[in-house]
Protein backbone atom coordinates (compact mmCIF):
# COMPACT_ATOMS: atom_id res chain seq x y z
CA UNK A 1 0.00 0.00 0.00
CA UNK A 2 1.32 3.61 -1.07
CA UNK A 3 -0.06 6.62 0.44
CA UNK A 4 -0.34 9.94 -1.26
CA UNK A 5 -1.52 13.47 -0.90
CA UNK A 6 -4.72 14.93 -2.04
CA UNK A 7 -2.27 16.91 -4.69
CA UNK A 8 -0.62 13.92 -5.56
CA UNK A 9 -4.26 12.46 -6.04
CA UNK A 10 -5.92 15.48 -8.35
CA UNK A 11 -2.63 15.32 -10.14
CA UNK A 12 -3.18 11.42 -10.85
CA UNK A 13 -6.69 11.63 -11.67
CA UNK A 14 -6.07 14.88 -14.04
CA UNK A 15 -2.85 12.48 -15.97
CA UNK A 16 -5.26 9.98 -16.03
CA UNK A 17 -7.96 11.99 -18.13
CA UNK A 18 -5.63 13.51 -20.59
CA UNK A 19 -4.02 10.10 -21.21
CA UNK A 20 -7.70 8.42 -22.05
CA UNK A 21 -8.36 11.59 -24.38
CA UNK A 22 -5.36 11.35 -25.64
CA UNK A 23 -5.58 7.73 -26.64
CA UNK A 24 -9.33 8.70 -28.01
CA UNK A 25 -8.06 11.74 -29.64
CA UNK A 26 -5.91 9.31 -31.76
CA UNK A 27 -8.39 6.73 -32.62
CA UNK A 28 -10.72 9.11 -33.69
CA UNK A 29 -8.09 10.44 -35.86
CA UNK A 30 -7.52 7.16 -37.70
CA UNK A 31 -11.59 6.23 -37.70
CA UNK A 32 -13.22 9.47 -37.78
CA UNK A 33 -16.81 9.85 -37.04
CA UNK A 34 -20.03 7.63 -37.65
CA UNK A 35 -21.33 10.20 -39.30
CA UNK A 36 -18.39 10.80 -41.74
CA UNK A 37 -16.66 7.29 -41.58
CA UNK A 38 -12.64 6.70 -42.89
CA UNK A 39 -11.81 3.69 -43.71
CA UNK A 40 -8.57 4.45 -44.48
CA UNK A 41 -7.28 2.39 -41.41
CA UNK A 42 -9.35 -0.59 -41.87
CA UNK A 43 -6.97 -3.72 -41.86
CA UNK A 44 -5.77 -1.83 -38.65
CA UNK A 45 -9.22 -2.35 -36.57
CA UNK A 46 -7.39 -4.65 -33.84
CA UNK A 47 -4.60 -2.36 -33.46
CA UNK A 48 -6.60 0.61 -33.04
CA UNK A 49 -8.88 -1.36 -30.43
CA UNK A 50 -6.14 -2.34 -28.32
CA UNK A 51 -5.34 1.26 -27.96
CA UNK A 52 -9.28 1.87 -27.23
CA UNK A 53 -9.39 -1.04 -24.49
CA UNK A 54 -6.21 0.81 -23.07
CA UNK A 55 -8.01 3.95 -22.47
CA UNK A 56 -11.25 1.35 -20.80
CA UNK A 57 -8.50 0.34 -18.88
CA UNK A 58 -7.40 3.28 -17.68
CA UNK A 59 -10.70 4.77 -16.92
CA UNK A 60 -11.38 2.15 -14.29
CA UNK A 61 -8.36 3.40 -13.07
CA UNK A 62 -10.10 6.85 -12.74
CA UNK A 63 -13.22 5.57 -11.26
CA UNK A 64 -10.76 3.50 -8.40
CA UNK A 65 -9.37 7.00 -7.08
CA UNK A 66 -12.72 8.38 -6.96
CA UNK A 67 -13.30 5.66 -4.23
CA UNK A 68 -10.85 6.29 -2.24
CA UNK A 69 -10.95 8.02 1.31
CA UNK A 70 -8.89 10.24 3.17
CA UNK A 71 -6.81 8.48 6.10
CA UNK A 72 -6.32 9.81 9.31
CA UNK A 73 -3.48 11.60 8.10
CA UNK A 74 -5.80 13.31 5.75
CA UNK A 75 -3.59 11.84 2.58
CA UNK A 76 -4.54 8.46 0.72
CA UNK A 77 -4.08 5.27 0.61
CA UNK A 78 -3.74 3.11 -2.40
CA UNK A 79 -3.94 -0.65 -2.49
CA UNK A 80 -0.78 -1.99 -4.98
CA UNK A 81 -3.16 -3.99 -6.75
CA UNK A 82 -4.61 -1.67 -8.88
CA UNK A 83 -1.92 -1.01 -11.34
CA UNK A 84 -1.76 -4.98 -11.43
CA UNK A 85 -5.23 -6.19 -11.73
CA UNK A 86 -5.92 -5.26 -15.12
CA UNK A 87 -9.56 -7.35 -14.86
CA UNK A 88 -10.56 -5.14 -11.72
CA UNK A 89 -10.21 -2.13 -13.57
CA UNK A 90 -12.10 -3.37 -17.01
CA UNK A 91 -14.87 -4.22 -13.90
CA UNK A 92 -14.59 -0.90 -12.62
CA UNK A 93 -14.70 1.05 -16.35
CA UNK A 94 -18.03 -1.81 -16.83
CA UNK A 95 -19.65 -0.53 -14.24
CA UNK A 96 -20.19 2.56 -15.24
CA UNK A 97 -19.87 2.63 -19.00
CA UNK A 98 -22.68 1.60 -21.06
CA UNK A 99 -22.27 -1.64 -22.33
CA UNK A 100 -22.75 -0.65 -26.43
CA UNK A 101 -19.83 1.37 -25.77
CA UNK A 102 -17.59 -1.47 -24.67
CA UNK A 103 -19.07 -3.21 -27.72
CA UNK A 104 -17.21 -3.68 -30.50
CA UNK A 105 -18.45 -6.29 -32.71
CA UNK A 106 -22.23 -7.59 -31.95
CA UNK A 107 -22.15 -11.53 -32.08
CA UNK A 108 -25.04 -13.42 -33.64
CA UNK A 109 -26.10 -16.90 -33.21
CA UNK A 110 -26.02 -18.72 -36.90
CA UNK A 111 -27.99 -22.13 -38.14
CA UNK A 112 -25.84 -24.78 -37.81
CA UNK A 113 -24.04 -23.06 -33.60
CA UNK A 114 -20.92 -24.72 -35.18
CA UNK A 115 -18.01 -22.79 -35.87
CA UNK A 116 -20.54 -20.11 -37.11
CA UNK A 117 -20.84 -19.45 -33.58
CA UNK A 118 -19.99 -16.41 -32.47
CA UNK A 119 -20.41 -13.45 -28.95
CA UNK A 120 -20.06 -9.94 -28.68
CA UNK A 121 -16.54 -8.69 -28.57
CA UNK A 122 -15.84 -6.55 -25.62
CA UNK A 123 -12.87 -4.45 -23.85
CA UNK A 124 -10.61 -6.46 -22.18
CA UNK A 125 -7.27 -7.50 -20.90
CA UNK A 126 -7.29 -10.59 -22.69
CA UNK A 127 -8.51 -9.32 -26.00
CA UNK A 128 -5.81 -6.44 -25.47
CA UNK A 129 -3.34 -8.84 -25.04
CA UNK A 130 -4.20 -11.37 -27.69
CA UNK A 131 -3.58 -8.41 -30.10
CA UNK A 132 -0.38 -7.32 -28.53
CA UNK A 133 1.49 -10.37 -27.14
CA UNK A 134 1.99 -13.77 -29.59
CA UNK A 135 1.60 -16.67 -27.16
CA UNK A 136 1.42 -20.33 -28.19
CA UNK A 137 -1.24 -22.62 -27.66
CA UNK A 138 -1.10 -25.51 -26.08
CA UNK A 139 0.10 -27.62 -28.84
CA UNK A 140 3.34 -24.86 -28.98
CA UNK A 141 1.88 -23.52 -32.21
CA UNK A 142 1.23 -19.17 -32.34
CA UNK A 143 -1.89 -17.53 -31.60
CA UNK A 144 -4.19 -16.27 -33.72
CA UNK A 145 -6.59 -13.30 -33.01
CA UNK A 146 -9.95 -15.23 -31.58
CA UNK A 147 -12.28 -12.24 -31.71
CA UNK A 148 -14.09 -9.97 -34.17
CA UNK A 149 -13.98 -6.36 -34.48
CA UNK A 150 -15.97 -4.49 -36.88
CA UNK A 151 -14.52 -0.83 -37.47
CA UNK A 152 -17.80 0.51 -37.75
CA UNK A 153 -18.75 -0.65 -34.07
CA UNK A 154 -15.75 0.32 -33.16
CA UNK A 155 -15.73 3.84 -34.42
CA UNK A 156 -19.09 4.68 -32.87
CA UNK A 157 -17.61 3.56 -29.43
CA UNK A 158 -14.65 5.45 -29.77
CA UNK A 159 -17.22 8.03 -30.52
CA UNK A 160 -19.67 7.76 -27.96
CA UNK A 161 -17.05 7.58 -25.31
CA UNK A 162 -15.10 10.57 -26.18
CA UNK A 163 -18.16 12.33 -27.34
CA UNK A 164 -21.41 11.43 -26.43
CA UNK A 165 -20.53 9.90 -22.88
CA UNK A 166 -18.41 12.85 -21.39
CA UNK A 167 -16.85 10.16 -19.21
CA UNK A 168 -15.21 12.57 -16.56
CA UNK A 169 -18.31 14.41 -16.18
CA UNK A 170 -20.53 11.77 -15.77
CA UNK A 171 -18.09 9.56 -13.52
CA UNK A 172 -17.83 12.87 -11.33
CA UNK A 173 -21.50 12.73 -10.85
CA UNK A 174 -22.04 9.17 -10.93
CA UNK A 175 -19.42 8.80 -7.70
CA UNK A 176 -21.32 11.49 -5.61
CA UNK A 177 -23.98 9.22 -5.70
CA UNK A 178 -23.67 6.87 -2.42
CA UNK A 179 -24.98 3.83 -4.11
CA UNK A 180 -22.88 4.14 -6.61
CA UNK A 181 -19.60 4.50 -4.35
CA UNK A 182 -20.94 1.40 -2.01
CA UNK A 183 -21.52 -0.76 -4.99
CA UNK A 184 -17.80 0.06 -6.43
CA UNK A 185 -16.21 0.05 -2.62
CA UNK A 186 -17.90 -3.57 -2.58
CA UNK A 187 -16.15 -4.86 -6.09
CA UNK A 188 -12.84 -3.62 -4.81
CA UNK A 189 -13.18 -5.47 -1.07
CA UNK A 190 -14.22 -8.42 -2.97
CA UNK A 191 -10.47 -8.53 -5.03
CA UNK A 192 -8.31 -11.47 -3.09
Amino acid sequence: MISITVEQREKTMAVIIEQIDRILRHCQKCLSSPQEPSYEFQGNEYEIFALFTHAVEELGKYVYFHTLSKNKSGNYNIENFIFERHDIKFELANTVMPKDTLTVYTGSYTESFSDDYSTDTQTSWDKRLNILNVDLDKDGNPNNIKFEVNIDELRKSVWDMRNEFPYKQTIDTYMQSDKHKLKIEKLIKQIP
